[in-house]
């Protein structure tokens, strides 16, 4: 039994001097030249205003050395064993693991120098239309990951050829092995990364960061069902309303607190909206007490004739919040209320409000409308222009990459197009897109040389600048507030000028530092109109989700506006205290989609960081245990609100919202205004010789609605041996006759089957060359296949909004 253990011992030792010294031996070579490669990356993309220093390559690598000699212990015995069955299997599966997490490395390197992100389970979230327009864009990283690699390999066996043979002896390799073993046992990354907390981008190994966000993603649990406390939170936030409903806790009677027509003059007619998102115009760079300064100084002197909101917020880190948050002040979704459009909860919103007023809607944007959804959201909430694609004379911006076309060629463009529109009320809406990393636009070199001017005639400027400057950020912002003095320049010549009102804020902040974590969201907004009395600067706090209560009020008191009386948004409206005022306790969905952080009662709690805020959402680190407690608590709450009421369709009523908005089509047509003449079918036996067979027709006189809406049920019987198909048209045309659209809802039936069909289903109606309005509509079954069916059963409720 001694020999057993004395040779067990001899072999181990053998094993931990020959082969599994040299796996360490490769692994630290791999790990260092990894982390040289990922602060290089970092740097040249100019990541975060990130600047490369040796110091962080130093610092990352003991991080990754501490790691993977925690890895190495744990693996030790059972590599020993492997080694001691099949040498061959160890090295197979110790080269396969290296291929793959030098790969993966290489990968999330550059993921995070375009995104300005760790990599965590955000990936998993997202859906198939983002991924393959991701995959698409990033393609040619393909070639330069490749040649890393390549290059990455012939690296790692010279190096370890020469090591291995001259320089460290084995023993020395053990020591240091153990050295950094100590290490890693202590919490000396908790050390290094609250000493350097704003560098979680560079010191962070990603691989391990993905691999540890994806377990706490899978292995999370489900909330509780927190009903009651929902309601009892809602309750208490907005205790001067009247609740309709416990079913649906936001569901309320609309409060009449109109504070934004006092400042406008009367209005001869319903006023154009112009509604300018900036993309990541944050109030660390814009406006007045900028931290960094203000590098606006078009939108600082239009805010001097403006109302403007010191401290304002936007609910997301990312655009994807921005639209549902600004016209419809929706909660915000487990991930992005847009990732539920193949569903959308039922909802109201200042785009429908506008579209049953009269208005004309379109949307302007750059990039590619189906990123985040943003074109589904649109779409269902009335829209009737979004604009596809731009002229060839247009070229987007950058080489190989490009996030889509700049701004200046966006107002540009949009200029040709808007007088085409129908000579209705308008609200036209512009997301911009070139204050977006890599900011690779035509004119970037011009505005880089501007920005040093800038500087020269502002010398107190440039002292204000820290660790995460980037020029060509920076200049970017200078390029965009030019675009928007030009546009404004233009648009005082048009005739509508004098009744528009403007509103412009930022899509979401910017902040890399926890102790201004709040600043991600800080952004300003300025709403101008020539129609304004006087200008006012406000300090309350209030956010994105405040805009359409309070908009939706200025146009019902000041023209002949009709919203509900009834109200289900999640913004009270806009705060115009002159002092800094928080009436209200806020969640953020940050760019991960996750809910770290609120503000409640003048506290910001951050994760596990507490902070007191104050004017201009300045922080100041505290500690108090029940305060934490307390927010905690609150926090999950706010959170679950975000997540459960969409998920659960627990925000609007659904015979309300059908009440204010559509009109019935079929098979009750009576209560519809619109229609002239009005035929409908009720016998559907399809045989053979019959192709088509109507369910209704309607001519209308005269209605801009774009969406059928078909809810109900349906149960078909197949009479043929043979697997068929058959469709229910729905087939809009114009006044001349001419097809507009035509959509069908497919109905696949075996042979000899009886088959139920429950059917929700919203038909948009796309009108890609015209704007006319719809005067029928037909609706009715195609039997293509010209197959023998029977109807059995049949209720459906077609309506038109």
């Amino acid at each position: 039994m001694k020999f057993i253990r004395v040779n067990f011992l001899k072999n181990f030792l053998s094993f931990l001097f020959n082969p599994y010294c040299n796996y360490i031996i490769i692994t630290f070579e791999i790990l260092f030249l990894l982390r040289i490669l990922d602060v290089l990356i970092l740097s040249y993309n100019h990541s975060a205003g990130y600047h490369f220093t040796i110091t962080d390559i130093f610092i990352g690598s003991i991080i990754d050395f501490s790691l993977f000699s925690l890895l190495g212990l744990i693996f030790l015995l059972p590599s020993f064993f492997i080694y001691k069955w099949k040498p061959f299997y160890l090295n197979t599966i110790s080269l396969l693991f290296g291929i793959i997490w030098s790969l993966t490395s290489i990968f999330f390197s550059y993921y995070s120098a375009f995104t300005e992100m760790l990599p965590d389970s955000l990936l998993f979230k997202y859906n198939s239309y983002n991924t393959q327009e991701l995959m698409s864009t990033y393609r040619y990283l393909v070639i330069p990951i490749m040649v890393f690699f390549i290059v990455f390999i012939f690296a790692i066996l010279f190096s370890y050829k020469f090591i291995n043979t001259q320089i460290l002896k084995k023993k020395t390799i053990i020591i240091f092995y153990i050295l950094v073993l100590i290490f890693s046992i202590v919490p000396f990354k908790s050390k290094i990364m609250s000493t350097i907390p704003n560098k979680s981008l560079i010191i962070e190994n990603k691989v391990a960061f993905f691999i540890y966000s994806s377990y706490q993603y899978f292995t999370q649990t489900e909330l509780d069902n927190l009903a009651n406390e929902i309601n009892n939170f809602i309750k208490k936030e907005y205790y001067n309303d009247h609740f309709l409903s416990n079913e649906y806790p936001l569901f309320r009677e609309r409060v009449n607190n109109d504070v934004l027509s006092n400042y406008f003059e009367p209005f001869d007619q319903k006023p154009n909206l112009v509604f300018i998102i900036i993309e990541s115009l944050g109030r660390n760079y814009s406006g007045p007490d900028a931290l960094y300064g203000s590098f606006t100084p078009f939108l600082d002197s239009l805010a001097q004739h403006s109302l403007y909101w010191y401290n304002f917020l936007s609910t997301a880190g990312r655009t994807f919040g921005a639209l549902p948050s600004i016209f419809a002040s929706t909660p915000y979704g487990e991930m992005g209320f847009n990732e539920l459009a193949d569903s959308f909860p039922t909802h109201t919103s200042l785009l429908r409000n506008l579209k049953h007023n009269g208005y004309f809607i379109s949307f302007f944007y750059g990039g590619w409308l189906g990123f985040d959804r943003m074109s589904d959201f649109l779409l269902y909430n009335k829209t009737d222009y979004l604009i596809k694609y731009f002229p060839p004379i247009y070229k987007k911006m950058g080489k190989d990459f490009s996030w889509g076309y700049d701004d200046r060629t966006l107002f540009n463009y949009s200029f040709k197009v808007i007088d085409s529109f129908p000579t209705s009320p308008r609200a036209d809406i512009y997301l911009t897109l070139s204050n977006h990393n890599p900011w690779e636009y035509a004119e970037i070199e011009k505005y880089e040389k501007k920005l040093d001017q800038y500087f020269a005639q502002h010398p107190d400027l440039y002292s204000k600048q820290t660790d995460f400057f980037d020029k060509k950020r920076f200049a970017t912002v200078l390029y965009t507030d030019d675009v928007l003095r030009e546009f404004f320049k233009a648009y005082k010549k048009r005739p509508e000028f004098e009744n528009t009102i403007f509103i412009i804020t930022g899509d979401h902040g910017l902040s890399y530092n926890i102790n201004l974590a709040l600043k991600k969201f800080h952004v300003p907004l300025i709403i101008y109109s020539p129609k304004l009395k006087k200008s006012a600067v406000f300090k309350g706090v209030c956010s994105h989700s405040d805009i359409s209560p309070s908009i939706e009020l200025l146009l019902k008191n000041k023209t002949s506006f009709n919203i509900p009386q009834w109200t289900c948004y999640i913004g009270k409206g806009l705060d115009t205290s002159k002092f800094f005022n928080m009436n209200c306790s806020y969640a953020f969905i940050w760019e991960n989609k996750t809910y770290p952080d609120i503000l409640s009662n003048y506290y910001y709690m951050h994760k596990d960081s507490l902070f007191t805020v104050s004017d201009n959402f300045l922080q100041r680190n505290i500690k108090n245990p029940n305060i934490e407690k307390e927010l905690k608590h609150k926090q999950t709450i706010i959170a679950s609100m975000h997540k459960i009421l969409p998920k659960q369709n627990k925000i609007l009523p659904q015979h309300s919202f059908s009440t204010a908005y559509r009109l019935p089509l079929y098979p009750n047509y009576k209560n519809n205004p619109f229609v002239k003449y009005y035929k409908k079918n009720d016998n559907f036996i399809i045989n053979k010789n019959q192709e088509f067979i109507d369910v209704c027709t309607a001519e209308l006189k005269h209605n801009f609605f774009n969406t059928i809406i078909v809810n109900g049920f349906i149960q078909i019987q197949s009479q043929l041996l043979k697997k068929i198909t058959t469709k229910l048209v729905f087939e809009t045309r114009d006044s001349l006759n001419r097809l507009i659209s035509w959509q069908s809802i497919d109905f696949e039936i075996k042979e000899k089957e009886t088959k139920n069909f429950n059917i929700h289903k919203y038909l948009i109606i796309s009108r890609t060359s015209s704007f006319l309005p719809i005067y029928k509509i037909n609706v009715y079954f195609w039997n293509q296949e010209r197959s023998i069916l029977s109807i059995k059963k049949m209720n459906l409720d077609i309506y038109i909004e």
